[in-house]
């Protein structure tokens, strides 16, 4: 920590330029009041410690050489620009102390060091319990790469215009970035994504209206992915998952045989959706099979986004489909994503026409109950040149 109280009730910073008799002096936190130390050497930066770090409910993490820099880097661009903020500020009711707030509404973290999805959780509810806005920033353990694991996924948000999004605050360049459109291929060990960086010494917007972008955000972007070839890559996946007789896909053929089908002898458009929808913890193919299950029984012809979302959403809360949490993300917002791109897909597949942004329907029901094996399915061929597209923002909007 940067900041603590002298045997005067004064407060204090680490940065301050330190004399023989300060360091001497005894120093309290000012969350918990235990007594800290002043740390500093030529090889070190400034800062406060506990002497034990358990006696501090508002403790976090440990104060790393990344955490120290990127905490001032924050503190450097508000002050430079004027910016009403406080460092270190203890939130009595939360009991909890965000590395900044700023204007006294938003709380941001920098997260350098592994925290428990629980922890990450219960911290992010109770800021907005109480009102605060939080941004989570990530450190270069957690940064962007082809790989995703959860431990970065965990701090990701979910913008309208912008889709997945992720905070990364590079100390040693200076800046801030966002990563946005992120979409994972697990079948090509590829992550895609587009990145917008604000360089402190160059940045004309105040730190609050960067935090303030993704939702003004006027991007404007389409990627494309190949719908046979993530059909066939997905199909030879599963074949192969279940010679080797994996665990996950012995569950997956479970599923399919208690409903007298065999997963690999589905119509080959539940193959070919993609990317991964990253808070699914049940298969994909599952929420496929419980759509079009719902949709035979309903006998519907029109599709509807937002009584398809609340279908799922219905799944969710009886157990039969299983999520992910995403701390930072709205869950009605993620499954109403996962809806529109795959009745988007479903168009692409020629199994679905669209009537306007929200409305879709059927181009032939008797075709959809085909239970055609997938390599002698005939639709293969008209997709042989057909593209799934993914783009922001996912709906119309007014930009």
């Amino acid at each position: 920590m940067l900041l603590a109280e002298n045997e005067k009730g004064q407060v204090v910073s680490a940065l301050a330029k330190q004399s023989s008799s300060t360091r001497r002096s005894r120093y309290r936190c000012l969350a918990c009041h235990q007594i800290v130390i002043l740390r500093a050497g030529p090889h070190k930066r400034a800062h406060f410690a506990h002497l034990r770090k358990e006696a501090c409910e508002a403790y976090t993490e440990g104060e790393t050489p990344e955490h120290l820099l990127g905490k001032q880097l924050l503190k450097e661009w508000c002050q430079e620009q004027g910016l009403s903020y406080q460092l270190e500020a203890y939130l009595p009711d939360l009991q909890q102390r965000p590395d900044l707030l700023i204007e006294g509404h938003y709380a941001i973290e920098f997260q350098c060091s592994p925290i428990s999805l629980e922890m990450l959780l219960k911290r992010t509810e109770n800021y907005k319990k109480y009102g605060y806005e939080v941004f989570w920033m990530v450190g270069e353990k957690f940064f962007l790469h082809s790989r995703l694991p959860r431990s970065t996924q965990a701090f990701f948000y979910y913008y309208l215009r912008l889709g997945y999004a992720l905070w990364e605050l590079d100390v040693h360049k200076q800046q801030l970035r966002l990563q946005f459109h992120i979409e994972h291929l697990r079948r090509n060990k590829k992550t895609h994504y587009l990145t917008k960086i604000w360089q402190k010494e160059k940045c004309d917007l105040s730190l609050k209206e960067v935090l303030q972008f993704p939702k003004c955000a006027k991007y404007f972007h389409r990627r494309y992915f190949s719908i046979v070839e993530q059909q066939r890559i997905h199909y030879r996946e599963i074949v192969h998952g279940l010679i080797k007789k994996e665990k996950k896909y012995g569950i997956l053929q479970a599923y399919f045989y208690q409903n007298r089908q065999n997963v690999r002898e589905l119509p080959a458009h539940y193959y070919g959706l993609c990317p991964d929808f990253l808070f699914m913890k049940t298969d994909c193919l599952i929420w496929q099979v419980s759509l079009w299950v719902h949709w035979q029984k309903s006998q519907t012809v029109r599709l509807h986004v937002h009584t398809t979302t609340e279908f799922l959403l219905q799944e969710i809360k009886k157990g039969k489909l299983e999520i992910i949490q995403f701390p930072n993300c709205n869950l009605r917002n993620l499954v109403e994503d996962f809806v529109r791109v795959y009745l988007d897909y479903l168009v692409d597949c020629f199994l679905l026409a669209q009537l306007n942004p929200h409305f879709f329907y059927f181009t032939s029901w008797g075709e959809m109950q085909k239970k055609e094996p997938f390599n002698q399915l005939n639709n293969r061929k008209i997709l042989k040149n057909t593209k799934q597209l993914s783009r922001i923002p996912r709906k119309n909007m007014i930009l």
